[in-house]
């Protein structure tokens, strides 16, 4: 076998300590790009975070747009309702008063319709009564005529002219 040279105890720890050297620069490098990339990570939220509250701040102008414009709309609507409810109160009364005056015309109507009604009984019972007192007489008067042509015809008087007949010329009906 052959012997190799020994190596000094000095090189040796020389190893160890470039060793733990390199072990710990490669550890550093390693921890270096690890805060690198935390550093580019914060750096591109930092970025989110102001493009975020650039939006924010826009959008505040905007939503304190939409405020006022759903107040003044909310205030125009309580108007339109107010007036609305106005109006419809006004033409409730108007309906009320309407259908009051109508009902009352319509009694009053009634009520004078009632008395017509009962007048036009009345003279429709006088006119009935007229009618059969006129058709008695008509009667009356027919008789008397036959009775008078009768008498002529027996004391052998010329016969009685046909324009005293009455018969002929009125209607004998009740009304």
């Amino acid at each position: 076998m052959s012997s190799q040279p020994a190596i000094s105890p000095k090189f040796l720890e020389r190893w160890k300590d470039v060793h733990n050297a390199v072990t710990t620069f490669s550890q550093v490098a390693k921890s270096l790009n690890e805060v690198e990339e935390v550093m580019i990570e914060r750096r591109t939220l930092g970025d989110q975070v102001k493009r975020l509250e650039t939006e924010r701040s826009e959008s505040a102008g905007e939503v304190a747009s939409l405020k006022t414009t759903h107040t003044v709309l909310i205030q125009q609507f309580e108007l339109r309702y107010n007036s609305w409810e106005l109006e419809r109160k006004e033409l409730r009364e108007q309906y009320e008063d309407g259908k009051r005056k109508g009902q009352q015309e319509l009694d009053d109507i009634k009520r004078e319709l009632a008395a017509r009604e009962g007048q036009l009984r009345t003279a429709q019972s006088s006119i009935v009564e007229k009618d059969v007192k006129i058709l008695g007489l008509e009667r009356s008067l027919h008789e008397a005529l036959n009775e008078l042509r009768d008498i002529r015809g027996a004391i052998g008087l010329i016969d009685l002219d046909e324009s005293l007949s009455v018969s002929d010329s009125h209607d004998m009906r009740i009304y």
